[in-house]
């Protein structure tokens, strides 16, 4: 299993935001939207504290995607490093 991680999107998942309509006052961010859950793979990490990063390594338009959760679950009883 892989320590590093690399899953390209190759089609923008572009769901319409809403909630506008019970604004009082217009404005840019915080309105929902619905996001599409992505399964990136297995990754290996060491017991402990540590650092997992989330890049976009290319952007094909003006911005990058909008990130919401990263879920991360055991798998098995894997045991690495004894």
């Amino acid at each position: 299993m892989a320590t590093k991680l690399r899953h390209t999107i190759a089609r923008p998942h572009e769901a319409p935001v809403s909630g506008q309509e019970h604004d009082r006052v217009p404005h840019a961010e915080s309105y929902v939207k619905d996001f599409k859950s992505v399964n990136m793979g297995e990754i290996v990490l060491q017991k402990g504290k540590g650092e997992l990063t989330l890049r976009a390594l290319e952007i094909p338009s003006k911005e990058t995607l909008k990130f919401r959760l990263l879920m991360l679950r055991r798998v098995g009883g894997i045991t690495v490093g004894r």
